[in-house]
C-alpha cells in the first residue's frame, strides 16, 4: 500500500499499525491518508488515482490564490474540466485527506430522499390504503 503514495513520506503508526499521516511534501503539512477503516473499502486503482490527484492538487491546495490558469494546468493534467479541479480543490482545503480525491459514484448516494419526510409518509400511507383496499381489506 505504501507503494501508491507520493514519495517523500514520513509515516506514523497507531496502534493498529494503521498508517495515519505523513507529510506533505509540498508544504511539510501532516495530510491524512484515510480514516480508519476507508483503506479497505477503497480499489487499488481508485487510490492510485486519489495519490496522483494529491500530487496536483496539494500544492494548489496551500496557496491562499490560484490562478485560472493553474486550474486549467491542472485540469489537462488529471484530464479533469476546471469545475472539477475546483470542486476536488474545495473538498481537500476542507479535509486534507488523500481519500477525499478518490473518484466518486456518480448519482445519487445510496438511500438519499429527495422528497420531504412527511411528503414521503403521506405517499406511503396512500400506497398502502390503496394496496389494502385492491385486497380487500378495509
Amino acid at each position: 500500500m505504501t507503494s501508491l503514495l507520493p514519495a517523500p513520506a514520513v509515516f506514523c503508526f497507531n496502534e493498529y499499525s494503521f498508517p495515519k499521516f505523513f507529510l506533505n511534501s509540498y508544504s511539510g503539512r501532516e495530510t491524512t491518508l484515510a480514516w480508519k477503516g476507508e483503506l479497505d473499502q477503497i480499489p487499488e486503482a481508485d487510490w492510485k488515482l486519489a495519490a496522483r490527484r494529491e500530487r496536483i492538487i496539494a500544492p494548489l491546495a496551500d496557496r491562499d490564490h490560484v490562478t485560472q490558469s493553474e486550474i486549467e494546468q491542472a485540469g489537462e493534467a488529471l484530464r479533469l474540466g476546471p469545475a472539477m479541479v475546483f470542486r476536488l480543490l474545495a473538498r481537500y482545503r476542507r479535509k486534507r485527506c488523500t481519500s477525499v480525491l478518490v473518484p466518486e459514484t456518480r448519482g445519487r448516494k445510496c438511500g438519499s430522499r429527495v422528497l420531504n419526510p412527511s411528503l414521503e409518509k403521506i405517499i406511503e400511507t396512500a400506497i398502502k390504503d390503496e394496496s389494502m383496499q385492491s385486497c380487500g381489506v378495509a
